[in-house]
């Protein structure tokens, strides 16, 4: 039995829908397979409805329930995005932003059981993406009427649109953001941004990117690559003509130049006499 026609036979019964739609299917199972009571005897509900239609528990079509906060609305409604939102407890919000593992269990609840969840790094942050990470998500679903569905979400993160304390978790950010947007694909969600996409860095909104300067993973990995090839950084940048004596003068765009330059010398294995180390 599917957890849609659990939650017929147990709405039938009595029981608040708002409170069948927040469990799970093995708790359903439990409350189907619990004895009910009647004036005569004890029945197991399950097994009623499996060996008669005619019982009391088939719905009665022609009862109006006049309470519509207990009545979920349709996907197509649009106080869809409004009931939805009313299913997150307090700590999975950021103000009126879910957050990700909110997103998941509104989903199960509203959605189905997720069967899958994958994620997949298109692009690893480095000097040539300017340190940006780019994920791909899905989440597999059961939904309610038995179907599988699968919801694909794609983000990216870099330190110019996230706060210093989750700038440095650049491919699990990427991830979460990711996998938040599969969860709200599925919920079908109109205007909602999860917390994880509003940790923006504010500050850097009007900063073009690339002309920050540059930062710590830039100057760690230009100092690596001119130690393996034996170049001299001072020698290097005024062999560039970059107008800059140092790293630290550098900025993002810039270092992602030098980084190319460096790469360049990598891969056609020779470096100009001009810039190798003295001895």
């Amino acid at each position: 039995m599917i957890k849609s026609e659990m939650i017929e036979i147990l709405k039938d019964n009595g029981h608040d829908i708002n409170q069948l739609i927040n469990m799970n299917k093995q708790e359903l199972s439990n409350l189907i397979n619990s004895k009910v009571e009647t004036t005569d005897t004890e029945i197991d509900i399950e097994s009623a409805v499996e060996q008669d239609d005619s019982m009391v528990l088939v719905p009665d079509t022609k009862e109006e329930n006049t309470n519509t906060d207990s009545v979920a609305p349709r996907v197509t409604d649009p106080m869809w995005t409004s009931y939805v939102m009313k299913q997150f407890a307090t700590d999975e919000l950021e103000g009126e932003n879910p957050r990700v593992e909110g997103l998941r269990r509104v989903a199960e609840l509203l959605v189905g059981e997720i069967i899958e969840e994958r994620s997949e790094l298109l692009s690893a942050p480095n000097m040539d993406n300017g340190f940006r990470a780019i994920c791909k998500a899905s989440v597999l679903f059961e939904t309610m009427n038995g179907t599988m569905k699968r919801f694909e979400g794609m983000a990216d993160a870099y330190e110019g649109n996230l706060t210093p304390d989750f700038a440095i978790y650049l491919v699990t950010m990427a991830e979460t953001r990711a996998k938040g947007r599969c969860f709200k694909n599925a919920l079908k969600l109109k205007r909602v941004v999860s917390a994880e996409e509003m940790r923006s860095g504010e500050d850097k909104q009007d900063i073009p990117y690339g002309s920050e300067s540059i930062d710590g993973g830039q100057v760690t990995s230009i100092q690596i690559m001119c130690e393996r090839l034996n170049i001299s950084i001072p020698k290097l940048l005024k062999n560039m003509e970059l107008g800059k004596d140092s790293l630290g003068s550098l900025t993002r765009t810039e270092a992602i130049i030098v980084a190319k330059r460096l790469g360049d010398y990598r891969s056609h294995g020779s470096v100009p006499n001009s810039i190798i180390k003295s001895n």
